[in-house]
């Protein structure tokens, strides 16, 4: 038989032992002491978070975050939605929107948007011009309910400076229901 090599022996663990006991006895002092201390500093965290002022976005932080955080005032797309929305069909108005829009006007061919015409309409664009547009207004029912006119040749030209919304998606059935035109009518009026 051969001989082990002496790194391969056991050798008498009597100091080792010792220096791991002490090793162990003072990880487990330290992880008491974080215990103790992650409490208070959970606390002093609070009152940092509650007594620092938030700072006051400018003004063109607050377009970026409206752009990111609007619903772009429609429902996109049947698939995103839940259940209740696709049974309701309900386009949603952006109030923060309204001073930007009336800036820069998103007005599509073919788009549905929101027209000052003495009350507030929804009117499907035919023919989008520099200054007019060639517009089919959809038919006011009650409880901001709209429906598509019966006859083909209905349209009339309004100015572009009349559009107060655009562009509303209309999802679902007819009639739609659109929710928010009266107040989106009373924020342009402001304006």
């Amino acid at each position: 038989m051969q001989k082990c090599p002496d790194i391969f022996r056991a050798s008498p663990q009597t100091s080792d032992s010792k220096d791991v006991d002490d090793f162990l006895e003072e990880f487990e002092e330290e992880t008491v002491e974080k215990k103790r201390k992650v409490p208070e500093e959970r606390t002093s965290r609070k009152r940092f978070c509650n007594s620092t002022p938030l700072k006051e976005p400018s003004s063109a932080e607050e377009e970026d975050a409206e752009l990111l955080n609007s619903s772009h005032s429609s429902i996109s797309s049947t698939e995103d939605m839940d259940e209740d929305e696709e049974i309701e069909g309900v386009a949603m108005f952006n109030a923060r929107k309204y001073s930007r829009i009336q800036k820069k006007r998103e007005i599509q061919e073919n788009g549905n948007c929101g027209i000052d015409y003495g009350k507030a309409y929804i009117g499907h664009v035919i023919i989008c011009g520099k200054e007019f547009l060639k517009i089919k207004f959809l038919e006011r029912k009650p409880n901001d309910t709209y429906d598509r006119l019966k006859r083909d040749d209905v349209d009339d030209s309004v100015d572009v400076k009349y559009v107060f919304h655009g562009p509303i998606k209309l999802v679902g059935t007819t009639p739609y229901q659109i929710r928010g035109v009266n107040v989106a009518y009373k924020n342009y009026i402001k304006i």
